[in-house]
């Protein structure tokens, strides 16, 4: 699959709704960094507890390598 295809895939994703999200749909869909860029610049406020509930957002809980460092560049940040 290309990553225009998989862009749609994530799209419609997003369109069903959260009612109707799957999470190993979605897991399926992050199959590499620009698909989990996209998937996350899509997700709105709605999809917030559904996000946190079902893991997605598990890497921000994570302690930061450099504490130092005053801006992460994470997907699920944006």
């Amino acid at each position: 699959m290309n990553q225009i295809e998989l862009h749609k895939k994530i799209n419609k994703f997003f369109e069903a709704g959260v009612k109707f999200a799957d999470v190993k749909v979605a897991q399926g869909l992050l199959i590499n960094d620009d698909a989990k860029r996209f998937f996350f610049s899509q997700a709105n406020e709605f999809w917030l507890d559904w996000l946190w509930e079902n893991g997605f957002l598990d890497e921000i809980k994570q302690k930061a390598d450099d504490i130092t460092q005053y801006s992460y560049r994470m997907p699920e940040l944006g």
